[in-house]
């Protein structure tokens, strides 16, 4: 089981009819049951949707999932279904 394999479960689980979650890192980090790495809540950028290198960003894209409206300054994120 990968790190940010409890994000897909969650997301898997989200009503179909639904297209828009918007989630505070707070409610991630409890999700996933360990604290976001501090880069999550300084930049933007690891938010985004490149599944390069980037494991978290696979996890959410894996389920039909992006990311947008992140904001640093208020801890949250919106995930996008886009599939």
């Amino acid at each position: 089981m990968g790190i940010y394999t409890p994000i897909q479960a969650w997301l898997v689980r989200q009503p179909k009819n639904i297209n828009k979650i918007p989630a505070t890192f707070e409610q991630i980090e409890s999700i996933l049951r360990h604290n976001l790495p501090a880069t999550a809540r300084r930049k933007a950028q690891w938010w985004e949707n490149n599944p390069i290198g980037h494991p978290q960003a696979v996890a959410w894209l894996a389920t039909g999932f992006e990311t947008q409206d992140v904001s640093i300054s208020n801890e949250t994120v919106t995930f996008n279904r886009v599939r």
